[in-house]
């Protein structure tokens, strides 16, 4: 239920921007078996067997170079991204999770990579099994556009913040600096300077991470139990 809530938002999304929107599946996500019932097929309007009647005619605008695009990018800064931030904060698509006993540090966490962030704070005791944590936490259910209210709001007054980001370039650490920076917080940010760069942000990998982190700004917890794991 939670996969067809999140496509259907994806859809809407990209209807209310006007932008192409893409969902992407991790691998524990996409390999998943499951049940549900679809429609019939039906057969296509257009195919190469049923031919349009008339090619579509010529529109100057819709040229893949300039100036053509030119228009594109001016729509896609003026008018499709605030629209998609906008969709994004009023559906609340992305969740916020308040730190029960240590809410002035925060992890800034990719949607996907939530569960597994989760479990991983577990095994260093700042977390249980049903969503509560000790830290704050901002999961970006949506990593672009992202809102920059949304991370200033949340960054605001932290002693520090991880972001929690696979793959590399760290384009969501780097967007995020650019916020900070343009509204002159001084929050203390983390990323790759304490998770790999590059491959799967497994259990194993983010908890490696989380204790470099909690090593530097929560010198009180015990990590032994955590490290012997």
């Amino acid at each position: 239920a939670h996969m067809v809530r999140t496509v259907e938002h994806a859809f809407a999304l990209s209807e209310a921007s006007n932008m192409p929107a893409m969902l992407e599946l991790r691998i524990r996500a996409c390999h998943v078996r499951g049940r549900f019932e679809c429609k019939d097929n039906l057969a296509p309007r257009l195919s190469t067997r049923q031919l349009m009647d008339e090619p579509a005619s010529f529109d100057y605008i819709r040229l893949a170079h300039p100036p053509s695009t030119f228009r594109h990018e001016k729509l896609k800064t003026e008018q499709r991204i605030p629209a998609a931030q906008r969709y994004i904060v009023e559906h609340r698509l992305n969740e916020r999770i308040t730190g029960a006993r240590h809410g002035e540090l925060g992890l800034i966490v990719q949607g996907g990579l939530a569960n597994s962030v989760q479990r991983a704070l577990q095994h260093l005791g700042l977390a249980d099994a049903f969503g509560g944590s000790d830290l704050d936490q901002l999961v970006l259910n949506v990593t672009y556009p992202l809102v920059p209210a949304e991370i200033t709001d949340f960054c605001a007054g932290k002693r520090a913040v991880l972001v929690v980001e696979e793959g590399s370039p760290e384009y969501i650490e780097k967007d995020i600096v650019l916020a900070l920076r343009r509204q002159d917080l001084g929050t203390p940010l983390h990323g790759k300077d304490l998770l790999p760069a590059a491959g799967e942000y497994s259990v194993e990998v983010l908890a490696q991470g989380l204790i470099g982190f909690v090593e530097r700004h929560l010198p009180q917890v015990d990590l032994g139990s955590a490290r012997a794991w």
